[in-house]
């Protein structure tokens, strides 16, 4: 579900919804030059800002077995990046009724559910 929010936080592979195809280019159609390179690098950004917090929230961050600290971060953080440039070309795009049916009947009771089966384990 990390990698989905991901996804859909930086409007990047199959939640692009922002500059989706059928809106003849979206919010990107009447930008060029400069500013158009600013939202491309902005997503960019947020794409590796993304990657940095799943890699030290579910990787262990800097902690590995021989290299240096900083260099274990930088391999993590590059793998999760991988893996969302690879969903994001793999996988096709929705379309936005689609995708808010999914989020709204699917991912957000599945959130509860996990938000439960974490308060259990820490009940137990």
């Amino acid at each position: 579900m990390f990698l989905i929010v991901g996804l859909g936080m930086t409007f990047w592979g199959p939640l692009n919804l922002a500059d989706s195809k059928d809106l003849a280019g979206g919010t990107a159609s009447e930008i060029s030059g400069p500013p158009r390179l600013v939202w491309d690098v902005a997503r960019g950004a947020v794409l590796v800002a993304f990657s940095g917090v799943a890699a030290s929230a579910f990787l262990g961050g800097w902690m590995g077995p021989w290299l240096p600290g900083p260099l274990w971060m930088a391999i993590k953080m590059l793998a999760v990046l991988l893996v969302l440039l690879l969903l994001g070309r793999v996988l096709p795009r929705i379309a936005p009724e689609r995708c808010v049916t999914l989020m709204w009947v699917v991912l957000l009771p599945l959130s509860f559910i996990d938000l439960v089966w974490a308060g259990i384990g820490v009940l137990l």
